[in-house]
């Protein structure tokens, strides 16, 4: 088995004076990174000489300049679209690693190959100073791996640090390195990555981490307004349906406790917050706050009375097809952006709705002109693209939600959009799009399932051409198997699919009285919808339609197998090709 690929992205901004040690330290490793891809932010020092020297001479860097200073979050999700490793070590220009932090990361990632991060002990020097210390958690005394589950019973306050290795396709699932979080971005999004697939740790040092005085993080904590405002775009997203999967873990973990009386003051301040979920995420921040009289008269001056429960709120100017994209994490907004302009011209009677969250507009304005800049589209020549500053962080969807014709989502909010009957895509192509303004308006989304006595608990579903579909069927299940095949036929044709499928099977040398079951389903197409979701899988059998309708239920797609040829020989029930 070929070992993990493993990119280094590094970011620079007038960090010069630290580049050739923190350059050395990542060339010298015994495990050798396969790219390493450093932005230099419009340094005005003479970091451009040094990092044009690297380049020069190690092939696997690649080096990025850009024209104007453009921020850390940005150049960081830059870097994560271009990294083609399995894994990504991020970094900064003023910090340095010891010998064997990779080897020692990814040896213990290749034997957990399930988790989706890799952390050790949080070192640090005082750029100041020089004074170091070696904060060792108490969470292992030996490298292990740590589940969800067993990371909240000791992480308690804490978080994934120290010198980092991230699975790439597990960062990029959570969003990346959110805008509106700021210098939180990457403590947020590796607490997310941890709990969704656990962490694997290393007592020890990797490296040490510089802390300035005035670096970004540092002196971002310190401005009381911007630390309680990324706060409180913290606590909604993890009160978002893109994030309730992790929420349970953050409470459990006490993650927030760390941030005391700026978090207090998140929920104070911003009547939204105002819920239980909020209330626990800060509990410990809340009892350390509390203990201090005046931090409570402090915090008490913020305090606002909680909102009512907002009202509805509909699309402004709807068209023929109207689709919502209800999550904005960058590389989602990217994809489903390129998509819907692939989709769709400039006359077509649709539009795309960003819903951007609450005071979030802004940011996602920005974020849109760059991938429209990235895409070489010109803004006044596009399909209606119209962001609205609406709450995102409500328990449930909110009412605009309902007059969508389609929302574009991550799993969780797409899941949570299909159970209120609304057609989601969570990764659309323009195809899906397409087909989806084209024929989505004949279904009825909100269709149940048929009624169908003693369902199997494993229900596959073909909806065209049946041949090679059922071929694959009777290939993997046995007839004793707890597993049905369902045939959608057209309307009025049972009788006659019925004596074609007997047909083939006799031809084939199938005995009819020893085959799983396959049920035929004679129904309108306007009730396809609830047809499949009555499935638990779908095979494809090519029609585009029926790919988009499955994609939008969430219906996992079952690889088949060719078709069994006239006069086969192959009559015996085979198993061992599995579905992928």
């Amino acid at each position: 088995m070929p070992r993990p690929t493993l990119s280094v992205f590094l970011l620079n901004y007038n960090h010069g004076h630290y580049l050739e040690e923190r350059l050395r330290s990542v060339f010298d490793q015994s495990w050798q990174a396969d790219e390493v891809i450093v932005i230099d932010d419009a340094s005005t020092d003479q970091s451009g000489e040094i990092l044009e020297a690297f380049a020069s001479r190690y092939p696997a860097m690649r080096l990025i300049r850009n024209e104007s200073n453009l921020g850390v979050n940005y150049n960081a999700n830059r870097a994560l679209r271009l990294a083609t490793g399995d894994f990504v070590y991020p970094c900064s220009a003023d910090d340095f690693l010891l010998p064997g932090m990779f080897e020692a990361s990814m040896s213990l990632l290749e034997r957990f190959p399930q988790a989706g991060i890799c952390s050790s002990y949080h070192s640090t020097i005082d750029s100041v100073t020089g004074a170091r210390n070696e904060y060792r958690m108490p969470w292992s005394e030996v490298p292990r791996f740590f589940t969800a589950d067993e990371l909240v019973s000791v992480i308690q306050g804490g978080h994934p640090s120290g010198h980092l290795m991230i699975k790439r396709a597990a960062l990029i699932e959570a969003g990346g390195y959110l805008a509106e979080l700021k210098w939180a971005s990457d403590w947020f999004v590796n607490l997310v990555v941890a709990y969704r697939y656990g962490l694997c740790f290393i007592p020890q040092t990797l490296g040490w981490i510089r802390v300035e005085p005035e670096g970004y993080s540092t002196a971002g904590r310190r401005r009381w307004a911007d630390q309680v405002e990324v706060l409180s775009h913290t606590l909604r997203h993890l009160q978002s349906p893109s994030y309730r999967d992790v929420l349970a873990y953050f409470i459990q973990g006490q993650n927030m406790t760390v941030y005391e009386r700026h978090a207090v003051a998140a929920i104070l301040g911003h009547s939204e917050l105002w819920t239980p979920e909020s209330i626990r995420l800060c509990r410990g921040a809340f009892i350390r706050t509390l203990s201090n009289d005046a931090a409570i008269d402090h915090l008490m001056q913020q305090a606002v009375p909680p909102a009512s429960s907002p009202a509805d709120v509909a699309l402004p100017s709807p068209r023929e097809f109207n689709i919502v994209l209800a999550d904005v994490s960058r590389p989602r907004l990217d994809q489903a952006v390129e998509a819907y302009l692939g989709a769709f011209d400039e006359e077509d009677d649709v539009a795309l709705y960003v819903l951007a969250g609450a005071k979030q507009e802004e940011v996602i304005q920005t974020n849109l002109v760059e991938v429209l800049g990235h895409l070489g589209r010109d803004p006044d020549r596009i399909p209606d693209l119209i962001v609205l500053d609406a709450p995102t962080s409500e328990v449930e969807l909110p009412s605009y939600l309902r007059q969508a014709d389609l929302i574009i989502a991550s799993p969780p909010i797409a899941q949570a959009a299909r159970d209120m009957g609304i057609p989601a895509l969570v990764s659309p192509s323009p195809a899906e799009l397409r087909t989806a303004c084209d024929h989505f308006g004949m279904f009825d989304w909100k269709a149940p399932p048929p009624t169908i006595e003693d369902w199997p608990s494993e229900r596959w579903l073909v909806t065209e051409a049946w041949e090679q579909p059922l071929a694959s069927f009777l290939r993997r299940v046995a007839p004793n198997q707890d597993t049905a095949l369902y045939l959608r036929v057209p309307e009025g044709q049972a009788e006659t699919t019925q004596r074609a499928i007997a047909d083939w099977l006799i031809a084939h040398g199938f005995d009819l009285a020893a085959i799983p079951d396959i049920v035929l389903l004679d129904h309108p197409r306007r009730l396809e919808v609830g047809i499949f979701r009555l499935a638990t899988a779908w095979m494809d059998s090519g029609d585009p339609l029926s790919r988009a309708i499955a994609a939008a239920l969430g219906v996992p797609k079952l690889v088949t197998m060719p078709a069994v040829p006239p006069n086969s020989s192959s009559r015996s029930f085979r198993k061992d090709t599995p579905f992928t």
